[in-house]
Protein backbone atom coordinates (compact mmCIF):
# COMPACT_ATOMS: atom_id res chain seq x y z
CA UNK A 1 0.00 0.00 0.00
CA UNK A 2 0.94 3.58 -0.96
CA UNK A 3 0.86 7.26 -0.94
CA UNK A 4 1.45 9.88 -2.83
CA UNK A 5 0.93 13.51 -2.46
CA UNK A 6 2.42 17.13 -3.77
CA UNK A 7 2.85 19.93 -1.52
CA UNK A 8 3.25 23.77 -3.09
CA UNK A 9 5.21 26.18 -2.08
CA UNK A 10 9.18 27.05 -0.97
CA UNK A 11 10.17 24.04 1.74
CA UNK A 12 10.71 25.21 5.20
CA UNK A 13 13.35 23.74 7.25
CA UNK A 14 12.54 22.55 11.16
CA UNK A 15 15.92 23.48 13.05
CA UNK A 16 16.30 22.71 16.69
CA UNK A 17 14.00 23.95 19.17
CA UNK A 18 14.19 27.65 20.05
CA UNK A 19 14.02 28.96 23.71
CA UNK A 20 12.46 31.97 25.23
CA UNK A 21 13.45 34.16 27.58
CA UNK A 22 11.24 32.91 30.03
CA UNK A 23 12.65 29.10 29.38
CA UNK A 24 9.50 28.10 26.85
CA UNK A 25 9.93 27.43 23.69
CA UNK A 26 8.20 28.49 20.00
CA UNK A 27 8.07 27.02 16.40
CA UNK A 28 8.70 30.03 14.11
CA UNK A 29 5.35 31.38 12.10
CA UNK A 30 6.61 30.17 8.49
CA UNK A 31 7.84 26.73 9.47
CA UNK A 32 4.58 26.44 11.83
CA UNK A 33 2.08 27.80 8.36
CA UNK A 34 4.33 25.09 6.04
CA UNK A 35 3.87 22.40 8.61
CA UNK A 36 0.04 23.08 8.52
CA UNK A 37 -0.34 22.76 4.88
CA UNK A 38 1.68 19.34 4.91
CA UNK A 39 -0.35 18.31 7.32
CA UNK A 40 -3.26 19.42 5.48
CA UNK A 41 -2.58 17.37 2.38
CA UNK A 42 -1.60 13.92 4.08
CA UNK A 43 -5.36 14.55 5.54
CA UNK A 44 -6.66 14.20 1.72
CA UNK A 45 -3.83 11.38 0.47
CA UNK A 46 -4.85 9.56 3.88
CA UNK A 47 -8.67 10.18 3.19
CA UNK A 48 -10.53 6.92 3.72
CA UNK A 49 -7.50 4.60 4.92
CA UNK A 50 -6.17 3.87 8.49
CA UNK A 51 -3.05 5.22 10.14
CA UNK A 52 0.01 2.77 9.27
CA UNK A 53 0.95 0.72 11.64
CA UNK A 54 3.91 -0.51 9.94
CA UNK A 55 7.26 0.24 8.60
CA UNK A 56 7.44 3.10 6.20
CA UNK A 57 9.56 3.81 3.63
CA UNK A 58 9.20 7.61 2.67
CA UNK A 59 10.95 9.32 -0.28
CA UNK A 60 10.97 12.97 -0.39
CA UNK A 61 11.88 15.41 -3.67
CA UNK A 62 12.35 19.19 -2.58
CA UNK A 63 12.06 21.96 -5.15
CA UNK A 64 13.36 25.23 -3.48
CA UNK A 65 12.50 28.27 -5.02
CA UNK A 66 15.66 30.66 -3.58
CA UNK A 67 19.55 29.31 -3.92
CA UNK A 68 19.51 29.31 -0.32
CA UNK A 69 22.17 26.78 1.57
CA UNK A 70 19.70 25.00 3.33
CA UNK A 71 20.15 21.81 5.56
CA UNK A 72 18.04 18.46 3.52
CA UNK A 73 17.92 17.19 7.21
CA UNK A 74 15.94 20.18 8.75
CA UNK A 75 13.93 19.99 5.35
CA UNK A 76 13.06 16.55 5.80
CA UNK A 77 12.16 17.03 10.00
CA UNK A 78 9.41 19.45 9.38
CA UNK A 79 7.36 17.44 6.83
CA UNK A 80 7.96 14.07 8.47
CA UNK A 81 7.08 15.71 12.16
CA UNK A 82 3.73 17.40 10.39
CA UNK A 83 2.64 13.65 9.30
CA UNK A 84 2.40 12.12 13.10
CA UNK A 85 -0.89 11.38 13.73
CA UNK A 86 -1.69 11.68 10.55
CA UNK A 87 -0.20 9.06 8.43
CA UNK A 88 1.81 7.26 11.38
CA UNK A 89 1.58 6.98 14.96
CA UNK A 90 5.25 8.52 15.12
CA UNK A 91 7.85 8.86 12.82
CA UNK A 92 9.94 6.56 14.60
CA UNK A 93 8.49 3.83 12.51
CA UNK A 94 10.18 5.32 9.53
CA UNK A 95 12.71 2.71 8.11
CA UNK A 96 14.59 4.11 5.12
CA UNK A 97 14.28 7.29 3.76
CA UNK A 98 15.10 9.02 0.63
CA UNK A 99 15.59 12.86 0.37
CA UNK A 100 16.46 14.65 -2.44
CA UNK A 101 16.56 18.47 -3.10
CA UNK A 102 17.29 20.82 -6.94
CA UNK A 103 16.38 24.72 -7.32
CA UNK A 104 13.14 24.95 -9.07
CA UNK A 105 12.07 29.09 -8.97
CA UNK A 106 9.19 28.40 -11.29
CA UNK A 107 7.95 25.13 -9.18
CA UNK A 108 8.66 25.01 -5.29
CA UNK A 109 7.55 22.30 -3.38
CA UNK A 110 8.11 18.74 -1.94
CA UNK A 111 6.69 15.28 -3.76
CA UNK A 112 6.17 12.84 -0.87
CA UNK A 113 6.08 9.08 -1.70
CA UNK A 114 5.15 6.86 1.37
CA UNK A 115 4.99 3.24 0.72
CA UNK A 116 4.76 0.25 3.39
CA UNK A 117 6.48 -2.66 1.42
CA UNK A 118 10.24 -2.65 0.32
CA UNK A 119 9.38 -1.07 -3.41
CA UNK A 120 11.51 1.41 -5.09
CA UNK A 121 9.90 4.62 -6.49
CA UNK A 122 10.66 5.70 -10.11
CA UNK A 123 11.09 9.13 -10.66
CA UNK A 124 10.00 9.08 -14.13
CA UNK A 125 6.09 7.76 -13.98
CA UNK A 126 5.84 9.40 -10.39
CA UNK A 127 4.94 5.52 -8.72
CA UNK A 128 6.22 2.86 -6.58
CA UNK A 129 7.19 -0.67 -8.28
CA UNK A 130 9.03 -3.66 -7.19
CA UNK A 131 12.29 -4.16 -7.52
CA UNK A 132 11.56 -6.87 -9.83
CA UNK A 133 10.68 -4.01 -12.45
CA UNK A 134 13.77 -2.17 -12.34
CA UNK A 135 16.96 -3.03 -14.21
CA UNK A 136 20.15 -4.64 -12.05
CA UNK A 137 22.65 -1.42 -11.72
CA UNK A 138 25.69 -2.62 -9.38
CA UNK A 139 26.78 1.15 -8.47
CA UNK A 140 23.41 1.70 -6.68
CA UNK A 141 23.04 1.34 -2.97
CA UNK A 142 19.95 -1.37 -3.48
CA UNK A 143 21.40 -2.78 -6.32
CA UNK A 144 19.29 -1.59 -9.28
CA UNK A 145 18.44 1.53 -11.19
CA UNK A 146 16.57 4.76 -10.95
CA UNK A 147 14.61 4.27 -13.68
CA UNK A 148 11.56 1.59 -14.12
CA UNK A 149 12.12 -0.96 -17.26
CA UNK A 150 8.99 0.41 -18.89
CA UNK A 151 10.50 3.91 -18.54
CA UNK A 152 14.12 3.25 -19.21
CA UNK A 153 12.59 1.44 -22.66
CA UNK A 154 10.78 4.60 -23.44
CA UNK A 155 13.95 6.27 -22.24
CA UNK A 156 15.74 4.57 -24.38
CA UNK A 157 13.50 4.69 -27.72
CA UNK A 158 13.66 8.79 -27.48
CA UNK A 159 17.31 8.89 -26.94
CA UNK A 160 17.77 6.45 -30.06
CA UNK A 161 15.41 8.65 -31.74
CA UNK A 162 16.85 11.36 -31.32
CA UNK A 163 21.06 10.35 -32.15
CA UNK A 164 20.36 7.72 -34.59
CA UNK A 165 23.77 8.30 -36.87
CA UNK A 166 25.55 8.20 -33.78
CA UNK A 167 24.24 4.49 -32.36
CA UNK A 168 24.55 3.26 -35.62
CA UNK A 169 27.77 4.19 -36.02
CA UNK A 170 29.01 2.79 -32.41
CA UNK A 171 27.10 -0.34 -32.86
CA UNK A 172 28.79 -0.81 -36.40
CA UNK A 173 32.11 -0.21 -35.01
CA UNK A 174 31.74 -2.52 -32.39
CA UNK A 175 30.39 -5.37 -35.07
CA UNK A 176 33.64 -4.80 -37.08
CA UNK A 177 35.94 -4.87 -33.73
CA UNK A 178 34.11 -8.09 -32.12
CA UNK A 179 33.03 -10.21 -35.33
CA UNK A 180 33.29 -13.67 -33.24
CA UNK A 181 31.34 -11.80 -30.58
CA UNK A 182 28.52 -10.42 -33.10
CA UNK A 183 28.05 -14.04 -34.66
CA UNK A 184 27.59 -15.80 -30.89
CA UNK A 185 24.79 -13.32 -30.00
CA UNK A 186 23.52 -13.47 -33.29
CA UNK A 187 23.26 -17.51 -33.20
CA UNK A 188 21.68 -16.92 -29.82
CA UNK A 189 18.87 -14.54 -30.71
CA UNK A 190 18.47 -17.05 -33.86
CA UNK A 191 17.84 -19.72 -31.51
CA UNK A 192 16.11 -18.10 -29.13
CA UNK A 193 13.08 -16.60 -31.26
CA UNK A 194 13.24 -19.85 -33.48
CA UNK A 195 9.47 -20.92 -32.31
CA UNK A 196 8.31 -17.73 -32.32
CA UNK A 197 9.48 -17.09 -35.90
CA UNK A 198 7.50 -20.20 -36.87
CA UNK A 199 4.43 -19.44 -35.07
CA UNK A 200 4.19 -16.31 -36.93
CA UNK A 201 5.26 -17.80 -40.33
CA UNK A 202 2.79 -20.61 -39.60
CA UNK A 203 -0.33 -17.96 -39.01
CA UNK A 204 0.96 -15.96 -41.54
CA UNK A 205 0.58 -18.87 -43.53
CA UNK A 206 -3.00 -19.87 -42.49
CA UNK A 207 -4.38 -16.32 -43.22
CA UNK A 208 -2.47 -16.34 -46.59
CA UNK A 209 -4.47 -19.94 -47.27
CA UNK A 210 -7.88 -18.32 -45.79
CA UNK A 211 -7.57 -14.62 -48.04
CA UNK A 212 -6.70 -17.04 -51.22
CA UNK A 213 -8.65 -20.47 -50.67
CA UNK A 214 -9.38 -21.18 -54.26
CA UNK A 215 -6.06 -20.38 -55.37
CA UNK A 216 -4.30 -22.58 -52.70
CA UNK A 217 -6.34 -25.28 -53.44
CA UNK A 218 -5.39 -25.17 -57.32
CA UNK A 219 -1.55 -25.31 -56.12
CA UNK A 220 -2.87 -28.24 -54.27
CA UNK A 221 -4.31 -30.29 -57.12
CA UNK A 222 -1.15 -29.38 -59.56
CA UNK A 223 1.05 -31.20 -56.80
CA UNK A 224 -1.58 -33.73 -56.48
CA UNK A 225 -1.56 -34.87 -59.72
CA UNK A 226 2.07 -34.27 -60.20
CA UNK A 227 2.85 -36.90 -57.18
CA UNK A 228 1.06 -39.12 -58.78
CA UNK A 229 2.27 -38.81 -62.18
CA UNK A 230 5.89 -39.63 -60.68
CA UNK A 231 4.64 -42.49 -58.98
CA UNK A 232 2.86 -43.98 -61.86
CA UNK A 233 5.70 -43.17 -64.35
CA UNK A 234 2.66 -41.16 -66.47
CA UNK A 235 3.66 -39.12 -69.13
CA UNK A 236 2.30 -35.11 -69.27
CA UNK A 237 2.67 -32.22 -66.99
CA UNK A 238 -0.40 -30.23 -65.64
CA UNK A 239 0.92 -27.15 -63.94
CA UNK A 240 -1.11 -24.85 -61.34
CA UNK A 241 -1.67 -22.60 -65.00
CA UNK A 242 -3.07 -25.53 -66.67
CA UNK A 243 -5.42 -26.08 -64.13
CA UNK A 244 -6.54 -22.42 -63.68
CA UNK A 245 -7.43 -22.36 -67.11
CA UNK A 246 -9.28 -25.22 -67.26
CA UNK A 247 -11.57 -24.35 -64.19
CA UNK A 248 -11.84 -20.49 -66.06
CA UNK A 249 -13.32 -22.38 -69.22
CA UNK A 250 -15.43 -24.08 -67.61
CA UNK A 251 -16.82 -21.55 -65.31
CA UNK A 252 -18.21 -23.67 -62.59
CA UNK A 253 -20.24 -25.84 -64.68
CA UNK A 254 -19.52 -29.76 -64.92
CA UNK A 255 -18.64 -30.43 -68.15
CA UNK A 256 -20.55 -34.05 -68.12
CA UNK A 257 -23.57 -33.05 -66.15
CA UNK A 258 -24.05 -29.37 -66.84
CA UNK A 259 -24.79 -28.63 -63.31
CA UNK A 260 -22.89 -25.38 -61.61
CA UNK A 261 -20.81 -26.65 -58.76
CA UNK A 262 -18.00 -26.84 -56.91
CA UNK A 263 -15.43 -28.82 -59.53
CA UNK A 264 -12.70 -31.46 -60.04
CA UNK A 265 -10.35 -32.62 -62.40
CA UNK A 266 -11.45 -35.92 -64.43
CA UNK A 267 -8.87 -37.65 -66.73
CA UNK A 268 -11.26 -38.34 -69.72
CA UNK A 269 -8.61 -41.25 -70.74
CA UNK A 270 -7.51 -42.76 -67.37
CA UNK A 271 -4.65 -43.25 -66.50
CA UNK A 272 -4.71 -46.86 -65.28
CA UNK A 273 -5.54 -47.12 -69.09
CA UNK A 274 -2.70 -45.43 -70.39
CA UNK A 275 -4.09 -41.35 -70.57
CA UNK A 276 -1.73 -38.86 -69.85
CA UNK A 277 -1.34 -36.41 -67.69
CA UNK A 278 -1.78 -33.24 -69.52
CA UNK A 279 -4.65 -30.55 -70.43
CA UNK A 280 -5.51 -32.31 -73.31
CA UNK A 281 -6.81 -35.34 -70.83
CA UNK A 282 -8.78 -33.05 -68.65
CA UNK A 283 -12.20 -32.23 -68.09
CA UNK A 284 -13.32 -30.19 -65.28
CA UNK A 285 -16.95 -31.81 -63.40
CA UNK A 286 -18.47 -32.16 -60.31
CA UNK A 287 -17.35 -35.21 -57.55
CA UNK A 288 -20.40 -37.22 -58.16
CA UNK A 289 -19.95 -37.29 -62.36
CA UNK A 290 -15.99 -37.93 -61.24
CA UNK A 291 -16.66 -40.40 -58.68
CA UNK A 292 -19.40 -42.52 -61.13
CA UNK A 293 -17.63 -42.18 -64.02
CA UNK A 294 -14.46 -44.17 -62.30
CA UNK A 295 -12.47 -46.05 -65.36
CA UNK A 296 -15.15 -46.39 -67.62
CA UNK A 297 -14.73 -45.52 -71.12
CA UNK A 298 -16.04 -41.93 -71.17
CA UNK A 299 -17.98 -42.33 -73.98
CA UNK A 300 -20.44 -45.03 -72.92
CA UNK A 301 -20.63 -43.85 -69.43
CA UNK A 302 -21.58 -40.44 -71.23
CA UNK A 303 -24.15 -41.73 -73.14
CA UNK A 304 -25.90 -43.61 -70.91
CA UNK A 305 -26.10 -41.19 -67.99
CA UNK A 306 -26.66 -37.99 -69.74
CA UNK A 307 -27.09 -39.05 -73.55
CA UNK A 308 -26.02 -37.16 -76.33
CA UNK A 309 -26.29 -33.74 -74.63
CA UNK A 310 -23.81 -35.14 -71.78
CA UNK A 311 -21.51 -36.10 -75.30
CA UNK A 312 -21.44 -33.04 -77.28
CA UNK A 313 -20.56 -31.17 -74.13
CA UNK A 314 -17.07 -33.07 -73.74
CA UNK A 315 -16.80 -33.02 -77.41
CA UNK A 316 -17.36 -29.19 -77.08
CA UNK A 317 -15.16 -28.70 -74.37
CA UNK A 318 -12.57 -30.65 -76.04
CA UNK A 319 -12.70 -29.45 -79.43
CA UNK A 320 -12.89 -26.18 -78.64
CA UNK A 321 -15.06 -25.59 -81.55
CA UNK A 322 -16.95 -22.11 -81.84
CA UNK A 323 -20.62 -23.04 -82.39
CA UNK A 324 -23.57 -20.59 -82.35
CA UNK A 325 -25.45 -19.24 -79.33
CA UNK A 326 -28.79 -21.38 -80.02
CA UNK A 327 -26.33 -24.58 -79.74
CA UNK A 328 -24.53 -23.53 -76.89
CA UNK A 329 -27.60 -22.60 -75.51
CA UNK A 330 -28.97 -26.00 -76.01
CA UNK A 331 -25.92 -27.57 -74.42
CA UNK A 332 -25.75 -25.34 -71.15
CA UNK A 333 -27.65 -23.01 -69.40
CA UNK A 334 -24.94 -19.59 -70.54
CA UNK A 335 -22.64 -19.37 -73.36
CA UNK A 336 -19.02 -20.28 -71.92
CA UNK A 337 -17.72 -21.43 -75.02
CA UNK A 338 -18.00 -18.96 -77.17
CA UNK A 339 -14.90 -17.04 -78.28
Amino acid sequence: MSITFEVMGEPRPKQSFRYTKNGGGFTPANVKAWQEVVAWKAKEAMSGKEIFLEKIYIILNFRLGNGRRIDIDNLSKAVLDAMNGIVYNDDTQVVDLNISKCVRKDNPGVTVNIDINKNKYCNYCESFKELDDFHLRKESKDGVGYKCKVCHSEYAKEQYKNNKYVYKKKAKEWAENNPERRKEIRRKSQDNRRDAVREIKNLQSKQRRAENLEHFRIIGRAAAHARKARMLSIKGVLTKENIENLLNKAQGYCIYCGNKTKLTLDHVVPVSNGGENSPKNIIPCCKPCNSRKSTKPVEEWLFSEHGATGLARAYVYLTRKTLSKSVIASLFDIDIFET
